[in-house]
């Protein structure tokens, strides 16, 4: 009963997190955003109302007050710019921007949808509808809408993909809230295995969509954009393995056909790609350099707190066999080089670093597949990938095993 209601607890914490911050900060920091800007960007002749409720056109700006004359009496009043509430000429500008943003996007909307063909026919209608907009003007639509197995199945994935990705966000929020000392209700260990519980049921879910959608093209595009991007190669594989040779020959098929071969090169048993970038001391350095050496590859940020959290017991590890010939080369995916040099100062992160300074769009990181930081790899001494993702107690037990 007592861990039920841990769980129950920490679910309703998430939730109601998620609610204040959605549906609370963010709107009101936007509106404080908006606000700023509207007084910031005040002109003569703009008709304004002060948060007293005064009103008036605007006569004279500085960069701090603002001078108005009241339309009746034509008496001027000056009073600083965070006294002014609203701006009608900017209010109406920005109603009409919004009404014709919101009227292209619904355009856009009823006008696109992704349709999958194949050798079973897909039933697609398009019309031409007349709408007509708040403000009484009418626009051109077209409306396409298109059935079948294939495209059902495609938009089933795409929902389990988005209920996926909600899962990792709320075990993100409950853990962090944790390891802040912000919920008591239950401890770290208790959620990881909740969290870890949930994960299995919607892994299982997805085994059982796979399995009976293995004939149809829908379920080359799922493994392709969720499953190679989420789950152990061992898994993809198997998902591969099992789609019909109709699935495996056709255009989507082939695509995840070379993602799948692009992800066997980065896991284990396949020989790590080579890595040539620059090291914070502006010159090249390469991973092959380093064969003949047990390597960890480290793809690390200086922005990534698990990162530097992990950074101590990689250290440890590090000076313990350095000296037996193991070596660290770390990726970052940092964009500018100066918090990137100081977290390997202030670290004392004494080892080989590279980057390309791109961030998410460094293309090291897309060839090994790097969705999520930190990702580590163990190279043997011949450049064979022999263990990735390894972290803290499991991953200072395995390094040992190399040398003791």
């Amino acid at each position: 009963m007592g861990s039920s209601g841990g769980y129950s607890s920490i679910i309703m914490i998430i939730l109601m997190l998620v609610i204040f911050y959605l549906f609370l900060i963010l709107p009101e920091n936007k509106k404080k955003k908006k606000l700023n800007e509207m007084r910031s960007n005040l002109k003569v002749g703009d008709d304004i109302v002060t948060i007293g409720g005064m009103m008036g056109k605007v006569v004279h700006v500085t960069d701090d007050s603002v001078t108005f004359e009241t339309s009746e009496d034509q008496v001027r009043i000056q009073v600083a710019k965070w006294a002014i509430s609203t701006n009608a000429r900017a209010e109406a500008q920005a109603a009409k921007e919004a009404q014709e943003r919101k009227a292209a996007k619904q355009k856009a909307k009823e006008a696109k949808k992704e349709i999958l063909v194949s050798e079973i026919p897909v039933v697609v209608t398009i019309a031409t509808e007349l709408r007509t907009a708040k403000d009484s003007s009418t626009y051109e639509t077209l409306s396409i809408e298109a059935v079948g197995d294939e495209q059902k199945v495609y938009e089933q994935g795409t929902q389990m993909i988005m209920t996926a990705s909600f899962m990792q966000l709320g075990r993100m929020f409950a853990l962090s809230n944790i390891l802040q000392g912000k919920d008591t209700t239950m401890t770290l260990d208790s959620a990881v295995v909740f969290f870890d519980m949930m994960d299995a049921r919607m892994n299982e879910s997805i085994y059982n969509f796979v399995d009976s959608a293995k004939n149809n093209y829908g379920v080359a595009y799922f493994i392709k954009d969720y499953m190679i991007r989420s789950m152990p190669f061992d898994t993809v594989q198997v998902a591969y393995d099992a789609l019909t040779d109709r699935v495996k020959q056709s255009a989507p098929g082939l695509e995840l056909k070379n993602a799948v071969e692009a992800l066997a090169a980065v896991s284990i048993g396949g020989t790590a790609p080579d890595i040539t970038l620059m090291t914070p001391d502006s010159t090249e350095l390469s991973l092959s350099s380093l064969r003949g050496h047990y390597v960890l590859l480290d793809f690390w940020a200086s922005w990534c707190g698990p990162c530097l959290r992990e950074v101590p017991n990689v250290k440890a590890i590090y000076e313990k066999y350095h000296d037996k010939g193991f070596e660290i080369f770390g990726v970052s995916l940092d964009e500018t080089a100066g918090p990137w040099k100081a977290a390997i100062k202030k670290n004392d992160m004494n080892w080989h670093h590279v980057s390309s300074l791109k961030g998410w769009e460094c293309p090291v990181a897309k060839q090994y597949n790097v969705t999520g930081i930190p990702r580590m790899y163990i190279i043997d001494p011949e450049g064979k990938i022999i263990a990735q993702d390894l972290r803290g107690e499991e991953l200072a037990n395995f390094v040992a095993g190399l040398y003791e």
